[in-house]
């Protein structure tokens, strides 16, 4: 019965065992064959196991996010909702604001000073720089 005891990489026959050391061998890669197969089985067993207890944790844990997410959740859209509230606030006050600049830069520029509070210049500056010079103090407030 030819095996592959008989024959050592590249097909060279095996010639310094005997046939007792042959079968000794052959009967001792069956027993640790057995051994594997029953340590591959114990191991399937306890990965099974694993996963069972994994699958379980992992209920736990979303089960925990979920609890703790739910009013989270509820607290974000209830923040978002006032933040909401205060910008439109803002944004209404804002426009108040500019409004009111708006009428009170109009009323600024239709009021002029009366001449008789613009000084009169030093005899000693020129027309042309008084006339500058009164502009530029007086301007439209």
């Amino acid at each position: 019965m030819p095996r592959a005891l008989d024959r050592i990489a590249y097909g060279d026959p095996v010639t310094s065992l005997t046939a007792e050391d042959k079968e000794w061998i052959v009967t001792r890669m069956e027993e640790l064959r057995g051994q594997v197969r029953q340590d591959l089985e114990g191991m399937r067993r306890e990965m099974e196991s694993m996963r069972g207890e994994i699958e379980e944790t992992e209920t736990k844990l979303l089960r925990a996010f979920h609890d703790w997410a739910s009013p989270a959740d509820l607290r974000a859209r209830a923040h978002n909702a006032v933040l909401r509230a205060v910008d439109l606030e803002i944004e209404s006050l804002a426009d108040r604001v500019k409004t009111l600049e708006r009428r009170n830069n109009t009323a600024r520029r239709t009021q002029y000073l009366p001449l008789s509070h613009i000084p009169s210049p030093p005899r000693s500056v020129s027309r042309c720089s008084a006339a500058y010079a009164g502009r530029s103090k007086w301007a439209m407030w």
